[in-house]
């Protein structure tokens, strides 16, 4: 068994998308939280507080990440959970909004 961590996103999500191993989710570490999601907890804060993101890909046989987007938190589109990606436009969705978001990816060089 093989093991690779996510520094600095909690990892809601992975899955091939095309012949992209695709994973999203939140910053581990959101200081417009509170922190961790563990400090949130121990200071019984807002688990649903809106919390920057990372959609990122992983190559299985280096077991690398390139970082595919990120933002910032948004009040507007928060909770992300999957992001797929098709042609060059990620898409993106959440568990806490009735709704997906997308974003234009830079094009490979």
């Amino acid at each position: 068994m093989r093991q690779v961590r996510t520094p600095w996103f909690n990892l809601d999500n992975i899955h091939w998308s095309g012949d992209r191993l695709i994973a999203a989710g939140m910053m581990f570490d959101e200081p417009a939280c509170g922190g961790t999601r563990k400090q949130i907890l121990d200071a019984k804060g807002d688990l649903n507080c809106h919390r920057g993101w990372v959609a990122a890909q992983l190559d299985p046989n280096t077991m690398q990440w390139t970082i595919l987007a990120y933002g910032e938190p948004n009040r507007a589109f928060g909770g992300i959970a999957t992001a797929l990606v098709m042609g060059n436009t990620l898409w993106i969705s959440s568990f806490q909004m009735d709704r997906v978001a997308w974003r234009t990816l830079p094009r490979p060089k």
